[in-house]
């Protein structure tokens, strides 16, 4: 329910702000009309059972309200907008495996993809499915090889060297997710540049300290 929760949520302070039908702003938050009106029906009935919907949406309008006056807010339409074509490069994702040590494979052959979507995962806060480069393989063998390598990486308990590798694709996709902030939707190679520039340090180590 809390998944659901949050992206019935998100289509709510979606029609807040645009005035058109919720369901129409499914596509814009990286979903599509079909998997939005399957939320909100499951959700629905959830809150018409217990009756809760009239609080669902009293603090759905709350979050909006503070949404419009925070100036610090962040634009998650333009970052995905951004990350639509982009992809890691190569030597970026050989530098975020580099020095460790069970992560080898990862390290010489892993899929390029694997990183493209998890930095994806991280500048949009939103869920992996919806990124790009899954949705161009399709529902075959390919997809699922994909999704296959992402599971241990997405993992709620994650440990060693996989927790560590995600503090440093976290650190990496914030500095991506900057570069959005600064620069808006532009060149993918570009976009990569300005993320390099902003750590100010080697990938090698990024993130390391969390």
């Amino acid at each position: 329910m809390p998944y659901r929760s949050s992206r019935r949520a998100s289509l709510r302070l979606a029609q807040l702000v645009t005035g058109v039908p919720w369901i129409t702003c499914a596509p814009e938050l990286g979903s599509t009309k079909s998997i939005a009106a399957k939320i909100l029906t499951r959700l629905g009935d959830e809150l018409q059972t217990l009756a809760l919907w009239p609080d669902f949406e009293a603090r759905v309008d709350q979050i909006a309200d503070c949404l419009e006056s925070d100036p610090n807010r962040i634009d998650y339409g333009q970052h995905r907008r951004a990350l639509a074509t982009w992809s890691m490069p190569d030597e970026h994702r050989r530098a975020l495996t580099a020095g460790i040590p069970r992560l080898r494979r990862l390290h010489e052959r892993a899929d390029a993809d694997v990183g493209t979507v998890l930095t994806f995962r991280q500048v949009t806060q939103g869920h992996y499915v919806h990124s790009p480069t899954i949705r161009a393989r399709s529902r075959g063998a390919a997809r699922a090889a994909l999704v296959g390598k992402l599971g241990p990486l997405m993992a709620g308990d994650l440990r060693k060297e996989r927790l560590r590798l995600h503090h440093r694709v976290t650190a990496y996709a914030d500095h991506i997710a900057e570069a959005c902030d600064q620069h808006g939707c532009r060149d993918p190679l570009l976009l990569s540049q300005d993320a390099m520039r902003l750590t100010g340090r080697s990938l090698e180590h990024l993130g390391d300290e969390g």
